[in-house]
This record gives structure tokens, sequence and C-alpha cells, in this order.
């Protein structure tokens, strides 16, 4: 125990048996009280953030770091009092009481409210919908720079075609598979270990080919591999390995699949638009972050999908291309904003400013046929006004961006 000198030296009155019990057991009742206020905060929190921004935009809520700090300081001030409660002792007029360790119980008490005034701003921050959507955005554009490369000034881009995949196998002469590795396993693949794979093909002399793409969802017994082995150099018990290359699990993420955020970008603005909810600026956030990623994404290289060792060909994968992005982040957009103004003339415009960004056919094709598509939606839902007049100029706008960018492109 502390002896009384520490108490002398310091100038602190000491605290008797009686009155650190006391103190000690309010300030652990308080900060119980608190914990369970805290938890039923965070239980609100995530019901209007489940109603209001979706159900798989929970991940962001509960990785916050200041409901779990906050939860931590306040259990662990309540477990440190209790501690120190029990080394107390009174009695025989002799009392032990651990001065500095009830002091310090008091500064933790302290401590604890400034995290409570820290846990409900950063609550009251991040439920409001410019910061989810911020949130989401910042995690698609580190999902671009993490899987997409800069592209050189020198280097011409990889094609960009609608059907890569198959059009590589066809190229290489490799239609048919000689044998097919069928998962063990359901849910929606999150990763592919390609270094394992290369390795595996380099090792034994296969070519494979991975028919799936992260963010797709795998049936069991689905062909997950396509394997084209040398004679005598592949055995049937052998596909078993190649499964352990694959990581599923209960929900789409962002590890490797680009995709993934994009969709929950999509979903925010989609809610926004219900009639429930009816927030039309957020879905016009959610436009503008979508189109800043996809125009990055347009002056990037495509992923690498293809290996060879010594010229031949050892691994292929299936990747999304810049068109299936494109698709992705603007078509439930228009399909369920077709009837607001605003969200399709605002589409014209950010498709308009990529078509000056990409320097692909097949890109300009996909983002032609986007807002070809919304024109249409227009020419259905709006009237003879200044809105369909607007919408109509930005449209020509758009086509003629993309006409030029695809002349320079041929040219």
């Amino acid at each position: 125990m502390y002896p009384d000198w520490v108490t002398e030296t310091t100038g602190v009155p000491p605290v008797s048996a009686g009155a650190a019990q006391n103190l000690l057991t309010a300030i652990a009742s308080a900060m119980i009280t608190v914990t369970g206020v805290i938890f039923s905060i965070t239980m609100v929190t995530l019901s209007i953030a489940s109603s209001q921004f979706g159900p798989r935009l929970l991940r962001t809520f509960m990785s916050s770091k200041a409901t779990q700090i906050s939860l931590g300081v306040f259990l662990g001030t309540s477990v440190y009092c209790l501690l120190v409660m029990a080394q107390i002792r009174a009695g025989n007029g002799y009392n032990t009481v651990p001065q500095v360790s009830v002091y310090f119980g008091v500064l933790f008490m302290i401590f604890g409210m400034v995290f409570l005034i820290y846990y409900i701003h950063s609550i009251a921050s991040l439920i409001q919908a410019s910061n989810v959507v911020q949130s989401v955005a910042l995690e698609l554009e580190d999902a671009v720079d993490r899987l997409y490369p800069d592209r050189k000034k020198d280097e011409e881009s990889e094609s960009d075609g609608e059907d890569s995949f198959e059009k590589t196998l066809s190229t290489l002469n490799m239609n048919r598979p000689n044998l097919l590795a069928s998962a063990d396993f359901e849910g929606y693949l999150q990763a592919v270990d390609r270094e394992r794979l290369l390795q595996m093909a380099m090792e034994t002399g296969c070519f494979f080919a991975v028919p799936v793409r992260t963010g797709d969802y795998i049936v069991h017994g689905a062909d997950v591999v396509m394997i084209w082995p040398d004679e005598g150099s592949w055995n049937e018990e052998d596909c078993s390995h190649l499964l352990g290359c694959f990581i599923v699990g209960n929900r789409p993420t962002p590890r490797q699949d680009i995709e993934c955020c994009m969709n929950e970008l999509v979903e925010v603005a989609v809610r926004a638009l219900s009639p429930g909810i009816n927030d039309p600026m957020t879905a016009l956030s959610c436009i503008e972050r979508i189109s800043s990623a996809v125009g990055k994404l347009a002056e990037r290289q495509p992923r690498k999908r293809f290996w060879e060792d010594e010229g031949s060909p050892r691994l292929l994968v299936k990747e999304p291309t810049f068109s299936d992005i494109v698709e992705t982040g603007f078509t439930m957009i228009r399909q369920y904003g077709h009837d607001s103004a605003s969200i399709m003339i605002r589409l014209l415009c950010k498709l308009g400013e990529l078509a000056k960004k990409v320097h692909n056919r097949d890109a300009l094709a996909a983002i032609e046929k986007q807002v070809n598509m919304i024109m249409n939606s227009c020419e259905k839902s709006f009237l003879e006004n200044e809105d369909i007049q607007d919408a109509r100029s930005r449209f020509e706008e758009a086509r003629q961006r993309i006409g030029q960018e695809s002349a320079s492109s041929e040219g």
C-alpha cells in the first residue's frame, strides 16, 4: 500500500476509508450508467443509419474509433474503481487506503467526461449525410489508388473491351478448358490470391483462367478456375489446392473490389431519391463523388489481368472493365431518378466531363450509351418546358465532347 508520505509530499489531503469507498462507488456506478447510455445512443444511431443510408454502410459506423474508445474508457474506469475498492481496509483503529489510486480514479472520471463530450460530437458528425458520403468516397478513392497504378506518359492504355476476358481466351485459342476446379464454398468472393495462383501455374506448367471476379456471389459447385495442364503435369487432386486461393464472405468488401464502395454510394443516392427520404442534395453529392472516382480511374492503367512466363500464358483473371464500372456507378441512379430534372441534368453534365478524360473507344461507347439512355428517360418524363430544354442542351454538349474524343482517339 502507498505510505502516508505520498500525500504529505504532494500536499494532497488524504481521504478516509469511508470517503474513499463512497467516492469510488459513485464513480463506478456513474461510469456504468454512462456506458449504458452510450450503448443506447449507438443502437439508435445504427438504426437511423440503416434506414437512411442502407444496412451495408453499418460497417462504417461499427468501425468508429470514438465509440470503441469511449466504451473502453468508461468500462475500464468502472473496473479500476472496483479493484481499488477491494484494497481498502478499515477497522480496529487501523485504515489502509491507497491514496494515489483513489485520486487516479477521480482523474479517470474527469477523463471519461471529456470522452463523453468527444463521443457525442463524433456521433453527431458521423450521422450527417455529407460525412457519410465523404467517408465512403474516400474509401473508394483509396481503392482506386491501391488497385489501379498511375499511367506513365509514354505508355499506351491496355484495351478495355467489354469481353476482354473472353477475347483473351479466344486469342489464345483456349475456349474449352481440359479441367475445371469447382467451388466447395459459397458466398461473396472477397479476394483472390493471384501471386499464389501464378506460382502454382509456373511450378506445374499449367495455364489457369479465373472466370469469376471479386464481388461475385459464388454458389457451391460453380467453376472458379479453368485449367489447361501440360501432359502428365497435373493431378486432379491438386484442384483442391487452388480453392485455397479464394477468400469468400457474407458480403462484398473493398479489399479487391472497387465496385463495392461504388455500390454503397449508389445505394445512398437511391435511398435519398426515395419518397420516404426525399433528399436530392445527398443524391447530387453521391453523383459528384462517383464522377470524381470514375474520372480518376479513367486516367489510370487497367489492372493487370494476364501473366506470361517465358512466352507461355500462365494466368488470366477476370476484371471489371471501365464500361462495367460506368454502368455500376450511373445506371441505378438514372433508373430511380428519372423523374428528377436536377438529377438527370447533373448526370448528363458529369458524363460529358468524363468524356474529356477518356481516350478509349469502348469506354467512350459506354459513356455514350449512358448519355443516350438518360436523354431517353428525360424525353419520357419531362414536359416541354425549361427542364427538357436544359436537358437537351446538356445532352448535345455531352455528345459533342464524345464525338471530339472519339475522333481524337481514331486519329
